[in-house]
């Protein structure tokens, strides 16, 4: 029986001791896993392992410069400063054009990370995260097991921790792989250019009026899922709806743009480009990010990270299994 308790206590206090260390953290509230692996060893290419760090880095470096560029401008006094040159209107409307068309690129980057994270988390939770849930209901019966031989208020407060483990463990993997996609994503040039151009018509940053901005909302939504579905007719058919729209109640831009109407329009655009740097940091700064990219540097190495860490977890559910059957023998 002490040698139970030990290996239980043992396997629930250390992770897995392979090669790779795996910790699975359950997001509060969403039911999202996210997840952190802590490598141990070198890869066997450091070179090139090296090379695309380097390439992640200074592209998150690039962003937060430009993020902090946008800032010092970001003042609403600035807009309305007669001496900032902001009067002159064909330099804001160059300045509108040129933000529009970022404004547009940016809800294109954001929108194809965000479509990767989900694939890679239904990925994950498929080959990683159903062996966790695994693991954690053998748990749960352990647990159960070691209440029994052992009635006491310790042990029936280990095994109510262990139940509530195992659902939590559960609900989450059902959720992301009923919700995951399994088809990868790739979208083509036809389909970034769509968007794009769907973006920068209808993008409700470009509005001032609250009636137009809720209306230009609702196609945008659509606008996003169409280009994480790959569904080019549905961005045409938006892109169709927008210009075929009652003009009298949202009509061309051009014929919106005055001058207090454009200084609120480039300070709208100049806040949701920040904004959106500022989720791509977040999300690139994420546990989740931060595995898939390790995954996918494995895979340029000819190696599966994934398969390497169910292979742990495989081998620590044949040991509990073991102990379960040793512990359910016992009187």
């Amino acid at each position: 029986m002490n040698v139970a308790v030990a290996w239980y206590c043992r396997r629930r206090s250390s992770p897995p001791n392979h090669s790779l260390l795996l910790t699975r953290l359950a997001g509060e509230g969403s039911g999202r896993m996210a997840c952190r692996v802590v490598q141990q060893s070198t890869t066997s290419c450091p070179c090139r392992r090296a090379a695309l760090l380097e390439a992640v880095g200074q592209d998150h470096r690039q962003r937060t410069l430009q993020a902090r560029k946008r800032e010092q401008v970001e003042d609403p006094t600035l807009a309305t400063n007669p001496t900032s040159g902001d009067n002159d209107s064909r330099d804001q409307n160059a300045e509108f054009e040129s933000l529009s068309k970022e404004l547009a690129e940016k809800e294109s980057e954001l929108s194809t990370l965000e479509k990767r994270l989900s694939l890679f988390e239904g990925k994950y939770a498929r080959s990683v995260g159903v062996l966790f849930a695994e693991l954690d209901e053998l748990e749960r019966e352990i647990a159960r097991e070691l209440l029994r031989l052992n009635p006491q208020e310790e042990y029936r407060q280990g095994f109510q921790k262990a139940e509530r483990k195992a659902k939590k463990s559960r609900d989450a993997v059902d959720e992301k792989v009923a919700q995951s996609d399994r088809k990868p994503f790739e979208p083509s040039d036809e389909l970034r250019d769509l968007f794009r151009k769907v973006a920068r018509a209808i993008h409700p940053d470009l509005a001032t009026d609250p009636q137009e901005r809720a209306f230009r909302n609702t196609l945008m939504a659509r606008a996003n899922e169409a280009y994480r579905k790959g569904d080019i007719q549905g961005l045409k058919q938006i892109m169709d709806e927008w210009e075929n729209r009652d003009k009298s109640s949202y009509p061309e831009q051009a014929e919106l743009i005055k001058v207090d109407q454009l200084e609120q329009i480039l300070r709208q655009i100049r806040l949701r480009i920040s904004a959106i740097e500022a989720r791509l940091s977040e999300l690139e700064s994420s546990e989740l990010y931060q595995l898939m990219v390790k995954v996918e540097m494995a895979e340029l190495e000819g190696r599966d990270l994934l398969g390497e860490m169910a292979s742990g977890l495989q081998e620590q559910i044949l040991a509990a299994k073991v102990l379960l059957a040793d512990l359910q023998q016992k009187e």
